[in-house]
Formats: structure tokens, C-alpha cells, sequence
């Protein structure tokens, strides 16, 4: 499977009430999305989703009757780890959280169970999997992603959807965007997403956008520049000066995202990877390459 789910993947649902959970499933048939049903603690035997989809109080009664392989994540922070523990002990393979502001212990003991586990993660906060013609698992304003070759990744679901916007207005479409998560390290990692995206067929080149946070491990950083077959491009969101201008009486607080900056563009160039140095110059490298 090229990006951990396809159209025939049997998908379950957590808090399908939810304002998320509503966005993610609007019209999943046209979305290439095959819901099968859905988890709501107390609503066992109800229909969501305009009565499309069957509720179930618990993974495990859902299991027994629809057998789904993906489970994705809409419930409210608090519960966000609940969920991921009962789909690990439940034995599904592949979790997408779309659940944003999970806090910290519940992220450091959801790591400890995916690290036990052969198991495809994305997230927390990830806005999803979209392959343009094919398959839409997010919201609907990716419905307007116009099909390409140009393979993305990104932890935010704003800069994703502006540069594809930006993408085809210039004649350039998306492979596939895939949505890393924005609030931690978990499960599926850049290396892994650059490798799937260096096999994809339907992919030419990948364009990484990031900010000054995503630093680029040794490990990642040499992939890219010894193994990566195909050309990439990265974008730094909130680009500031370099840190030979920073100003001396701004103190650590003030010098940290000039420091943030200057490393990660040092580990990008190290690997090789042209950083574009605003939304336009995107479009100009990849034309490019």
C-alpha cells in the first residue's frame, strides 16, 4: 500500500460526532473513503453520519461486526490517549489522529505502546491523507487539490493547503499530501515518508514544508543525500534573518528562532535540499528541477 491506506481499506471512526469527525466523513463515498463505522461511548446501536454510518459503544464490539484495518481519531484531547491505546490493543494497523492539544504524559505513553507494535501512525494533529482524484481523508477544503506529480509533506494543515492552492494556479499538482504531525515525534517519521514517496510511481518530485522546529536527523539528512532518487525542495515557514544579524541586546529569548533558523537551514543544505525562501519561490524550484 503506498500511503498506509487505499479506497478498500475498512476505516473506523472515533467520535464520529464530533466537529472534526463531520468534516473528515462529509460525503466520504466521493471521497474515496470506505467508512465502515464509527466509536461513540454510549451511543451503541445509532447511525452517524446523516444514518450512513453504524455507532458503536466500543473498538471491540466494532470489531466483532465490521472488522476495520484504519481507525481514525476526532475525539476531544482528554480521551485522544484512550483511543490510541484501545486501537493498538485491538490490533489495528494504521492510526490517523486528527486530535490536536493531547497532553504531554498521554503523548509519552502513547509512544511507549507504538513502540511495541508494528503499527502505521500519523499524528497527533495530522490533517491526513489526500491523493487528489482518488482519496480525500481530511477535511473538505482539500476537495480543490489538483492532481500532479508533486509528492508533499507537512505538519500544517494551512501552509499544505495554500502551497497546493499555490501549485495549481502555476500548473503543478499533488501526488499525494501527507499531514506529519504538528505536536510530537510519533509513529511514522520523515524517513519513512520520504522513502514511500521515493518508490511512488506517481510521484516526481517531494516538497517538505516545515518551520523552524523540524530539525532534520543525521539519519533522515543522510538518506536524502545518498539514497533519495528524487529531487526534493523544503520550505521554512516564518523565515527570518540569518543569525549573523541578530541583535545582541535581544538576549536567549529573543536570539532562539534566529538559532532555530540558522540550524535547520544548515542541516537542509548539508543534505542537499534547495530551500525556497517564500510561497512563490516554491513554485520556481520545482519548475526547475
Amino acid at each position: 500500500m503506498r500511503f498506509f491506506i487505499d479506497q478498500q481499506t475498512r476505516i473506523i471512526v472515533y467520535g464520529i460526532y464530533s466537529e472534526v469527525a463531520r468534516s473528515v466523513v462529509l460525503d466520504n463515498r466521493n471521497k474515496g473513503i470506505n467508512i465502515v463505522g464509527a466509536i461513540e461511548a454510549g451511543e451503541g446501536g445509532s447511525w452517524g453520519s446523516d444514518g450512513q454510518i453504524p455507532v458503536f459503544d466500543s473498538l471491540q464490539s466494532a470489531s466483532k461486526a465490521v472488522s476495520p484495518e484504519a481507525a481514525v481519531i476526532c475525539v476531544p484531547c482528554q480521551f485522544g490517549f484512550t483511543a490510541i491505546a484501545e486501537s493498538i490493543q485491538e490490533g489495528i494497523k494504521t492510526i490517523i489522529c486528527f486530535t490536536d492539544g493531547i497532553p504531554l504524559l498521554d503523548l509519552s505513553r502513547a509512544n511507549s505502546l507504538l513502540k511495541t507494535r508494528n503499527i502505521d501512525f500519523l499524528g497527533p494533529a495530522s490533517f491526513g491523507i489526500i491523493t487528489p482524484g482518488k482519496l480525500i481523508l481530511g477535511s473538505k477544503s482539500f476537495s480543490s487539490f489538483r492532481k500532479g506529480r508533486v509528492g508533499v509533506i507537512s505538519r500544517s494543515h494551512a501552509l499544505a493547503f495554500e502551497t497546493a492552492q499555490l501549485l495549481a494556479e502555476n500548473g503543478l499538482g499533488i501526488s499525494t499530501a501527507i499531514g506529519l504531525s504538528k505536536e510530537g515525534n510519533l509513529g511514522v517519521q520523515l524517513i519513512d515518508l520520504l522513502q514511500r514517496f521515493d518508490q511512488d510511481p506517481e510521484t516526481d518530485s517531494i516538497l517538505l514544508l516545515g518551520n523552524a522546529r523540524d530539525f532534520l536527523e543525521e539519519k533522515t539528512s543522510t538518506f536524502i543525500k545518498d539514497e533519495l532518487s528524487k529531487p526534493i525542495v523544503a520550505y521554512i515557514q516564518e523565515h527570518k534573518n540569518p543569525v549573523e544579524e541578530m541583535n545582541s541586546y535581544t538576549g536567549l529569548n529573543g536570539s532562539l528562532p534566529y538559532l532555530l533558523d540558522h540550524t535547520t537551514i544548515t542541516e537542509n543544505n548539508r543534505a542537499g535540499i534547495p530551500l525556497a525562501n517564500n510561497l512563490l519561490e516554491i513554485v520556481d524550484c520545482l519548475k526547475k528541477l
